[in-house]
């Protein structure tokens, strides 16, 4: 057989291994869990009564999320977008058109948008958390907990003794803040946001170990077909299965805190940056708390760590392409090739 045929399929089954596991975790990741609502037929009314929460605005118009169910390639449950009419308000609720059959989504565990997969959400229980929240300077809130300036409005740390599980920061906001000012503010609970601080070696573990089996599997493919480094292909063999199973023993158990990811695109490094910028910031103002000081410590710990295996991950390709060149040098050339 070919060996530059050899070579090239050895590569294409390289990316498509790496590109069928991490495409799986981030699909996982990325699945929005919501609690949802199912809409009721008021005879008397002419239509059915929703919690105000439910309905969204876009330039002035009212429109609801649903849950709508795929087939085939797009099997499972993803976020739908309905328009609606309010017919009439009492107190928190408001009357829309009904729509027979159809889930309304009233929370959800981060923000999202039309499109994305999502998980509805069995049961909610609640649990006794610490919450960051930031708020603009016009906003007024009669909240308990202490407070302090910062990025141009004010950090609240509240104690709470009943909070969402899994953490719907919509429903947390809409219980403490006032909706005119509620899409400005930002809150994040200090539980998520240490799973999330939890996660991050592993995060970079795995983007070494993803890198890693690509310039095996690349190194596999090269040196294909010589017979003088018949073991030097079986330890790049070896090497390659080692990082496969090693990434996907990695991504069967990382979990990240759905409130903390971005929307639709698991890679926005720009929204970890402004996220974990914000979160020390909030922290340090703060400082003087047990649990404030212990978690901007821990944060700071983790990121290191985070980026001395990222480094390591750096010199590791380094080496593997000065081991490329090198053997590369040591191949037949192309006329023997295409044997």
């Amino acid at each position: 057989m070919n060996k530059l045929f050899c070579r090239t399929l050895t590569a294409a089954a390289a990316v498509l291994l790496n590109c069928t596991i991490l495409s799986g975790f981030f699909q996982a990741q990325m699945t929005v869990e919501v609690s949802t609502i199912s809409l009721k037929y008021d005879h008397a009314a002419g239509g059915s009564w929703i919690p105000a929460d439910a309905v969204r605005w876009e330039e002035g118009l009212p429109f609801l999320y649903t849950v709508e169910e795929g087939f085939g390639l797009t099997a499972g449950l993803w976020a739908g977008k309905t328009s609606t009419a309010v017919m009439a308000q009492e107190e928190d609720r408001l009357l829309v058109p009904s729509l027979d059959d159809k889930k309304c989504i009233l929370y959800a565990s981060r923000p999202f948008v039309q499109g994305e997969r999502v998980k509805e959400s069995s049961s909610l229980e609640t649990a006794a958390d610490q919450l960051l929240l930031w708020l603009p300077p016009e906003a007024e809130v009669s909240l308990e907990g202490e407070t302090a300036s910062g990025a141009g409005g004010t950090y609240w740390l509240l104690e709470e003794s009943q909070v969402s599980q899994p953490f719907f920061q919509q429903r947390e906001l809409a219980k403490r803040v006032p909706e005119e000012v509620r899409s400005q503010g930002k809150l994040v609970s200090l539980k998520e946001l240490r799973a999330f601080l939890d996660a991050l070696p592993w995060l970079a573990l795995g983007a070494v170990l993803a890198a890693g089996s690509l310039v095996m599997a690349l190194l596999l493919a090269l040196c294909l077909g010589t017979a003088k480094r018949r073991k030097t292909v079986l330890f790049l063999g070896a090497g390659w299965v080692v990082f496969l199973a090693a990434l996907l023993w990695l991504v069967s158990w990382v979990d990240l805190p759905s409130s903390l990811l971005p929307v639709e695109n698991l890679l926005d490094l720009g929204h970890y940056r402004d996220l974990l910028s914000w979160a020390k910031e909030g922290l340090q103002a703060f400082s003087g708390s047990a649990s404030c000081g212990s978690l901007l410590g821990y944060m700071e710990r983790q990121q290191l760590l985070g980026g001395c295996l990222l480094g390591a991950g750096v010199l590791l390709a380094v080496g593997s392409s000065v081991f490329a060149v090198r053997a590369r040098k040591g191949l037949p050339g192309r006329g023997e090739i295409a044997s």
